[in-house]
């Protein structure tokens, strides 16, 4: 599903080299590594962020390398969320759709089930400035599916969320894996969440 071959990428002072990874089809695949180690910069430029010094990224079987953000069919769930703040919490959602050649009927559909499935019914009209973190987490989450992508990135997810929701966000990413069966790749730095 995912082959990282190779991979190296200068960032100013900072660079990664030879990354290799192969991510099989619908797996829930955690990259561990300390602050600072380069993960976020790794999958930035999985997503097309960040230029390619030399090496391969494939999707499907399909060379991507040298492909915009756009044509990667990646669904990108910031550890900052990323959030428009002059947007509602639905407009935030449907973002990603706005680009992508779609119908107002199907943009509607698509926002409506992530909504439905991440159960964020009460917040559409809120703007990303009322939310707390785990919230706004969850609306990063859901603009991130409704594109429908090939691969979700989740960066950081769960650093945002209080201790007493952690344990039950853990298993709302379990069961939307189980669900949707999207090949994920999760980051994190800690050693519990990755188990």
């Amino acid at each position: 599903m995912l082959e990282v071959k190779d991979l190296c990428v200068q960032l100013g002072s900072f660079s990664l080299k030879n990354i290799n990874l192969d991510v099989k089809d619908e797996e829930y695949f955690v990259l561990l590594g300390p602050t600072g180690s380069g993960k976020t910069a790794l999958l930035e430029t999985i997503a097309g962020l960040n230029a390619v010094g030399s090496g391969q990224i494939w999707i499907n079987g399909r060379d991507v390398t040298a492909l915009n953000v756009e044509q990667r069919r990646i669904g990108f769930a910031f550890q900052d969320y990323a959030l428009f703040r002059h947007l509602s919490v639905r407009d935030n959602i449907s973002f990603g759709l706005m680009w992508k050649d779609k119908k107002p009927k199907e943009i509607d559909k698509a926002v409506d089930e992530a909504i439905e499935l991440l159960g964020l019914e009460g917040l559409l009209e809120k703007r990303p400035w009322t939310l707390s973190g785990g919230e706004s987490q969850k609306i990063a989450l859901a603009r991130a599916i409704a594109i429908k992508p090939d691969l979700l990135i989740l960066d950081e997810p769960l650093s945002a969320v209080d201790a007493e929701t952690k344990e039950d966000y853990e298993k709302e990413l379990k069961q939307l894996h189980t669900r949707l069966k999207l090949t994920t790749i999760h980051v994190t730095h800690s050693f519990e969440e990755a188990i």
